[in-house]
């Protein structure tokens, strides 16, 4: 199976994804994996670099889990 990886600089898996080509044949799959994958990328960044406080004074954003957190559920 062909995997899809998102690791921090220092090696820390962020997001491990199991994928095969047959996945990619419906839009949904390839909107929700992009969708999957910039959560991802985003909390590598966040993980690296220390907050900024114009995103601490964000409060108009709704959460979201974090990709540990998705995993942990069984999401990815």
């Amino acid at each position: 199976m062909t995997r899809i990886l998102v690791t921090r600089e220092d090696g820390s898996v962020i997001w491990n994804e199991g994928v095969n080509a047959a996945d990619f044949e419906t839009q949904h799959f390839r909107l929700a994996l992009a969708d999957r994958l910039g959560w991802a990328v985003a909390d590598a960044d966040r993980a690296v670099a220390p907050p900024s406080f114009a995103a601490m004074e964000e409060t108009d954003r709704p959460e979201r889990p974090s990709s540990a957190d998705r995993v942990l559920a069984g999401a990815i």
